[in-house]
């Protein structure tokens, strides 16, 4: 066994590259999301501090970097000086800090199909080397075609075993961006009705003034 894996170690080392690169990126994207995901409980607890106008201490009390920077943008629709486009301007903000870990959750899927690929191209050269061998030395014994076969299927056999565990995880953080996004729609949504109802108030605040 060690013999076969030696001799197809130009083909298993690119891939244990690649795994070594999946596994730090994979651990990357789950501390990250962490980091940007609330739990529903704290989550509910922001949204009724925006909803009483507490916008700056929801942005203070929130455990999510993504939250934070929406928060502390939003700010900026309260000023004189706000965007015009205030809720298309929020939204920027949310989809820059979804694509920051949506580039990187795109890697996933795309590192497992090359590693699949390189275990099927190892397995091809190594049939080929098998065949060669079998017609230059003009030996049939199925014994060696066995064990050259058994040799040559070990680089897809490598290639799965990285492939599979890659989109599994794709799978699951792919959900954690989704609610992630879900979170940030919800939070800008409370944001403009909050502005909405402080422009009415103003609005109202002025028309007793004049009368």
């Amino acid at each position: 066994m060690i013999e076969m894996i030696r001799d197809s170690f130009t083909f298993l080392i690119p891939l244990l590259l690649i795994s070594l690169y999946l596994l730090a990126l994979i651990l990357e994207l789950l501390f990250s999301l962490k980091k940007r995901v609330i739990k529903e409980n704290h989550f509910n607890q922001i949204l009724h501090l925006v909803e009483r106008g507490r916008v700056k201490e929801a942005a203070e009390a929130t455990r999510s970097r993504s939250q934070e920077n929406i928060l502390n943008g939003s700010l900026r629709i309260f000023q004189k000086n706000s965007p015009p486009d205030r809720e298309d301007y929020l939204f920027d903000l949310a989809l820059r800090e979804v694509e920051k870990i949506n580039r990187r959750v795109s890697l996933l899927p795309a590192l497992a199909n090359i590693s699949t690929l390189l275990g099927l191209l190892g397995t091809v050269a190594g049939m080929i080397l098998v065949f060669y061998n079998m017609k230059t030395t003009g030996s049939s014994d199925p014994y060696i075609l066995a064990g050259g076969i058994s040799q040559a299927l070990i680089t897809t056999a490598a290639g799965l075993i990285i492939a599979v565990p890659a989109y599994l995880f794709h799978l699951l953080l792919k959900n954690q961006v989704h609610v992630l996004e879900e979170q940030l729609e919800l939070t800008i949504d409370c944001i403009m009705n909050l502005y909405r109802e402080k422009r009415e108030d103003a609005r109202k605040k002025a028309r007793m003034e004049e009368n």
